[in-house]
């Protein structure tokens, strides 16, 4: 799961502005690169949503999981992937091909 273009600008600045600076020197910041693959991808989703793009992936019993992404009142995309990994993964990349394309 990696941002490209436009859109990966936006992330750095949005998740930039978590920072605490005092006197010059840094107090807090989320090292991204350093979290797993589940706490990227729930970072990444509070970013799409704050810039109304809204993911969401659903694995019930049933069924095999699948992604939707939305903006208000319109469905964007969706889709059906063998796992729940695949389905975050593939909204991820579908929801920066979005951001990209706006």
């Amino acid at each position: 799961m990696e941002l490209t273009g436009d859109c990966k600008k936006k992330f750095e600045k949005w998740i930039n502005s978590y920072s605490i600076i005092d006197n010059n020197k840094v107090m807090f910041y989320i090292d991204f690169e350093q979290l797993n693959e589940s706490c990227k991808y729930g970072v990444y989703i509070d970013f799409f949503e704050s810039i109304g793009v809204f993911v969401t992936v659903i694995n019930n019993i049933d069924s095999e999981p699948f992604y939707t992404i939305s903006t208000i009142g319109n469905e964007i995309t969706s889709g059906i992937l063998n796992t729940r990994t695949e389905a975050r993964k593939h909204s991820i990349l579908k929801a920066n091909e979005l951001t990209n394309n706006r």
